[in-house]
């Protein structure tokens, strides 16, 4: 299968101030190749059952996932909630859309 979609694996955090306190959210990352597939009707409902809209489905090469929670693609932030591994070469990533948006994320490294 060819890896033909570009998304970016980011983490995310909270970098404190000198006093202790959050000064906001910093992002940094990296392109790795994906494939982008379709939600499957079952993990759908399922999630949907647990409140939450799973909206899109992307394959990594397992050595390109790091555990990150937040990806981009085409411009669109999603929060990958669940990951699992379908072979022993890939990891599926499962994402609904990301709660906060691109503009508020912090700068990327």
């Amino acid at each position: 299968m060819q890896f033909s979609d570009e998304i970016f694996l980011l983490n995310s955090t909270q970098a404190p101030t000198d006093s202790g306190h959050p000064a906001g959210e910093s992002t940094s990352g990296r392109a790795v190749w994906a494939n982008k597939k379709s939600v499957g009707m079952s993990e759908y409902y399922k999630a949907d059952a647990n409140g939450k809209k799973i909206t899109a489905v992307f394959e990594v090469h397992t050595e390109d996932y790091e555990g990150e929670m937040l990806l981009e693609y085409h411009g669109q932030l999603f929060d990958v909630e669940r990951s699992y591994e379908t072979k022993p070469s890939t990891v599926e990533l499962s994402c609904t859309n990301a709660k906060r948006d691109k503009a508020n994320r912090g700068p990327v490294a």
